[in-house]
């Protein structure tokens, strides 16, 4: 339904270019490069389809015109993409055997989401704004979702589902800025990219200012300016289009964040509702490393992402990994 919803969406401007990206993100066993036990446990799997349409010069109509005329208002320069994206992702203890899991822990949570949003670019600044809407709870298909893939591979038992966070519609808005053309050098066909960026989000998700920064070098143009995309909140930034000229492409990049946090229902238990649940860190940071490799116009990024303990009783810093796939279709953006 979700799929449908998205691919609706955007046949208003189907004559744009546009890019189809699938993300996985999980702690096993993508993990595993970090040579850490396959095991479940916090931010444990997400998935996520997106469209990203390169409106430049197809602002007329549709969605493009939608964008520019947000990023007039804002006003934040010229939008180049909309993005929209669906996703679900699953949060769970360590301690998947017990069917009461004691308020120090990690709660269960499921959450299916859709986002909406733009890029645009003024003055060399890469503005991103994106919106969030969904729903937690037993809807949310968490529960039925782990244990499918538990019971494929034999994996333990997920017991405590009965006490996950409850059905919330869930709202809000991010924005982001980057300032992507502050480093940015090419020589003999590779590219060097160092990009500083801030994150603000006022949604019923997740309260949160962030400030990070990405470094990256590969073939010209195959660089991207913001870490790419998550499932996780789904507000990670939206990019522009990167694509190199040569048939075969690719980048190594790493990036660091520091995040204040208001609010993270996931950890809290609920924002409407409540569960038990453990005392938030005011404070986290997530730092990380990836790759990205691109055969003409098909992409494939692989990243390991960790993450600072996230509450006050959490036995140890978190290790998760994205694998992601992206297709470009259509010509180049103009």
């Amino acid at each position: 339904m979700l799929a449908w919803a998205l691919l609706a969406a955007t046949t208003a401007s189907a004559r744009a270019p546009s890019t189809w990206t699938l993300v996985s993100e999980n702690d096993s066993p993508w993990s595993l490069l970090w040579n850490k036990p396959y095991r479940d446990e916090y931010y444990t799997n997400g998935i996520r389809v997106s469209r990203s349409q390169w409106i430049a010069g197809h602002t007329e109509r549709g969605l493009g015109r939608a964008a520019q005329a947000a990023a007039s208002v804002l006003p934040v320069g010229t939008a180049d993409v909309v993005r929209l994206g669906a996703a679900q992702t699953m949060y769970t203890p360590m301690e998947l055997w017990e069917p009461t899991p004691p308020p120090t822990v990690h709660p269960y949570a499921g959450h299916l989401h859709l986002t909406a949003g733009f890029g645009a670019v003024r003055d060399g600044w890469r503005t991103s704004v994106e919106f969030l809407g969904g729903w937690t709870g037993p809807k949310a298909y968490g529960e039925p979702a782990q244990k499918l893939v538990h019971d494929l591979f034999h994996g333990t038992p997920p017991e405590g589902w009965d006490h996950q966070v409850a059905f919330e519609p869930t709202f809000g808005l991010s924005l982001g800025l980057a300032a992507g053309d502050l480093v940015r050098a090419s020589r003999s066909g590779l590219e060097v990219r160092l990009v500083p960026a801030a994150l603000a989000v006022a949604s019923t998700t997740d309260v949160a200012a962030e400030l990070g920064g990405l470094m990256g070098l590969g073939t010209a143009g195959d660089v991207p300016a913001m870490r790419p995309e998550e499932a996780r909140f789904g507000h990670s930034g939206i990019d522009g289009y990167y694509r190199g000229d040569t048939t075969v492409g690719f980048a190594v990049y790493g990036f660091a964040e520091v995040r204040a946090v208001a609010h993270d229902m996931f950890v809290s238990g609920g924002t409407f509702t409540e569960v038990p649940a453990p005392e938030s860190e005011a404070t986290i940071s997530e730092a990380g490393i990836g790759a990205t490799l691109r055969l003409w116009k098909t992409r494939i990024i692989m990243a390991n992402n960790l993450q600072s303990v996230l509450y006050t009783t959490q036995a140890h810093r978190h290790v998760y990994g994205t694998i992601s796939i992206a297709q470009d279709l259509g010509p180049r953006p103009q």
